[in-house]
């Protein structure tokens, strides 16, 4: 944030200071020839002469407010002048500019009086935008001066930091979206600024500290590569914060906690930033305690609330463990929904009994579960009695998450720094965790105010000393994409390569341009191969029958890359003849059906791509598409290389309308599918080395996180 706009009265000038000399002058002035008005001069809101005298000479005809005006302009303008800029401040305005800070005004006066005023006081050259923010063009508390600062330097509104001292100030930063700080050291009265205000700022040395400090902190975050280590060896579990329950609109604090605190009548103690000890305050007395149970309780059985991309794709990922301190049952829902088949676990007997190794561990317990007793032993954990207990209480879950703590990463989502779980997590592993195998993340988004952003780093920096690393990004939809492709990459996704160009072609036909194809088998070879080099790369396992330039080009590369990475699917006793290098799984059946029973059902996508059929026989790259859009499995038509795909497109891709039923997925499926159709044959072989390895990617990561079910493996298929 390197763009400043200030108030001028106050913040930079002690134009208060100046009204108030010159109205008591010019009280004492006309007193005996007019009398002294009923209004005290202090006190009074800063305004424009004609205004000040109006409403201190309320009672006086406009012949002497005139000329009251006259007089008190004249010695305002010379007390103005007189009192100056502070050298300490003139100081502060030059080491923001040495800084690399713009600065600009935005002031209540006319920009008449503003000009020559700044000129006589030497702070003419220091404001860099073209124009002061001064009536008559711009009036606060419009906006519309900040976003003309933006504008100008090219940045978003929000970006622009409005240091004032008036509610209209306030109501001017956030008309236009951005930053407000309070300027308290000008003890200007309001009533919303200093209240709403994202900071108050004592002085201007404080300002310059705040700003120091933000330059220093913007660009931490931790290193990825040790988590990506962790999740390609499916070592780490994921802890799921309330956070992620928010897109299901439940969980957030002022939609969900803050109404339940006033439905019990302690509505007064939402501000207070520590929700367990609020809560144990509020339950010394059974019956409030009771209420408060019973509220809580039926606030999570919302039967309309659905899980959303973030339980999906946990549940799915590779992760033994799902840990959370969520009390909802989205989890649960999503498990149901998708048939994924983990065991959900709320307490130590069911831990115990259960020889699953894919759980849901819900740390705290829940309401579903819990019980009311005036003793306060609920069987979950919730009040701040209950967290203190709970390593006593729920001995087997602390061990096996300390277990976790030690040998796995674990991958924070959906918690704040200042969550109390985050927090007693860290204070246990301080106490009885001296060493860990693995690196630890929080997955945030990134504050972008600046003192929010100091203390956020501070937060981080801290928590290093657990072994846990904070990795930021800048939108919750950044975060979401993040998870989605952690589970991704945990289950190293099949990628599939459907088609042909014909039977008996021969290398001397390669270059040729065959009947139905858009462009020759060698360049369609190539596509394959470029695709199947990228897609190894970027850790997928690519898989495919034994067509000549399709399914052996494809397998062939990924195999080149990593020899993990690739297989061939046969039949037995096939009319073709093996000559690859990869791994083949050999069908038991003699046909090609028995073949696509095996391959089809593995893939998390497949690429289909020509097929030359003889006339009167089924394509069977058509048929292997079908197959996948009966199990809703994303299917990406190459239809601008012609063939079979390229006839069957317009009715295919119609298909992919009823093929998945989550809204997400079948945006991004149908969105990648019309970006292929839409280049031409000649640009295929680039788009399919530099573009449409990530669409594919983006795909996979979306089906991770997509509602309902699949048939498909929920595990992990082993090579």
């Amino acid at each position: 944030m390197r763009h400043i706009v200030f108030d001028f009265d106050g913040p930079i000038f002690d134009g208060r200071k100046a009204a108030e000399t010159a109205l008591r002058e010019t009280v004492q002035h006309f007193a005996t020839q007019f009398g002294e008005p009923s209004l005290s001069v202090t006190g009074l809101p800063l305004y424009g002469p004609k205004r000040m005298i109006s409403t201190l000479y309320t009672d006086f005809g406009v012949h002497e407010r005139g000329t009251i005006q006259e007089f008190y302009e004249e010695r305002l303008q010379q007390i103005e002048r007189a009192i100056g800029i502070p050298p300490a401040v003139r100081s502060q305005l030059d080491r923001l500019i040495e800084g690399g800070f713009k600065i600009a005004l935005y002031s209540a006066r006319l920009v008449g009086n503003l000009q020559p005023l700044l000129h006589d006081l030497g702070l003419a050259t220091y404001f860099g935008v073209p124009e002061l923010g001064c009536m008559p063009k711009y009036r606060k508390p419009s906006g519309d001066f900040l976003k003309c600062v933006a504008a100008h330097y090219g940045v978003p509104p929000k970006e622009v930091l409005f240091i004032g001292d008036s509610d209209w100030d306030y109501r001017a930063a956030k008309d236009a979206g951005a930053v407000y700080y309070h300027a308290a050291w000008t003890r200007e009265p309001t009533a919303e600024s200093a209240r709403h205000a994202s900071v108050a700022v004592n002085s201007l040395d404080e300002l310059l500290d705040l700003l120091r400090d933000a330059t220093i902190y913007k660009d931490f975050t931790a290193d990825e590569s040790a988590l990506w280590d962790s999740v390609r060896l499916g070592a780490f579990s994921f802890y799921a914060g309330a956070g992620i329950s928010v897109p299901s609109n439940i969980g957030g604090w002022e939609s969900h906690y803050r109404p339940l605190l006033a439905r019990v009548g302690a509505g007064y103690l939402s501000s207070e930033a520590d929700l367990p000890e609020t809560l144990q305050v509020l339950s010394a007395r059974t019956a409030r305690a009771q209420r408060m149970f019973d509220e809580f309780r039926d606030s999570f059985k919302k039967t309309h609330v659905r899980p959303n991309a973030y339980h999906f794709a946990m549940l799915r990922s590779a992760a033994d463990h799902v840990w959370t301190s969520n009390y909802d049952d989205l989890f649960e829902k999503a498990n149901n929904d998708g048939r994924v088949g983990r065991c959900v676990v709320r307490n130590d007997e069911t831990l115990l009994k259960e020889l699953a190794t894919k759980l849901v561990i819900k740390m705290n317990g829940d309401f579903e579960s819990a019980h009311f007793r005036a003793d306060l032993d609920w069987g979950l954990v919730f009040l701040q009695e209950q967290f203190d207990r709970a390593e006593i209480h729920r001995a087997e879950i602390w061990r096996r998450f300390e277990d976790d703590y030690r040998n796995k990463s674990l991958i924070f989502v959906g918690m704040s720094f200042r969550d109390p779980v985050l927090r007693r997590i860290v204070a246990v592993a301080r106490q009885k965790i001296l060493r860990t195998k693995r690196n630890h993340f929080i997955i945030t988004k990134t504050e972008t105010e600046p003192a929010s952003r100091i203390r956020q780093v501070m937060f981080a920096e801290n928590l290093e000393r657990a072994s846990i690393y904070a990795i930021f990004k800048d939108t919750y939809e950044q975060i979401i994409e993040f998870v989605l492709r952690i589970a991704m990459v945990s289950c190293r996704p099949i990628i599939g390569f459907s088609g042909d160009v014909g039977q008996g072609i021969s290398e001397k036909d390669a270059d040729t341009v065959l009947d139905g194809l858009m462009t020759t088998p060698a360049n369609i070879a190539t596509i394959c191969e470029c695709l199947g080099r990228e897609l190894a790369r970027k850790g997928f396992r690519v898989t495919s029958g034994c067509a000549p330039f399709v399914g052996i080009a494809a397998v062939e590369a990924a195999f080149e890359l990593d020899q993990t990475r690739a297989r061939f699917y046969l039949r037995r006793r096939g009319g073709s003849r093996y000559e690859g290098r990869a791994q083949a799984i050999v069908a038991l059946g003699t046909d090609y059906a028995s073949m696509r029973q095996r391959f089809i059902p593995e893939l998390s996508a497949l690429i289909a791509i020509g097929g030359r059929t003889p006339a009167g026989q089924v394509s069977g790259t058509i048929q292997e598409v079908e197959m996948a859009l009966d199990r809703g499995i994303p299917v990406v038509l190459v239809a601008s290389a012609g063939g079979d795909v390229k006839a069957e497109y317009a009715r295919l891709r119609n298909r992919m309308n009823a093929a998945y039923p989550d809204a997400s997925l079948r945006r991004v499926v149908t969105e990648i599918n019309d970006e292929c159709n839409n280049h031409s044959a000649n640009e295929l072989i680039d788009f399919a080395r530099d573009v449409l390895p990530s669409r594919i990617e983006k795909i996979v990561s979306t089906l991770a996180g997509a509602t309902g079910t699949f048939e498909r493996p929920a595990e992990c298929i082993p090579w």
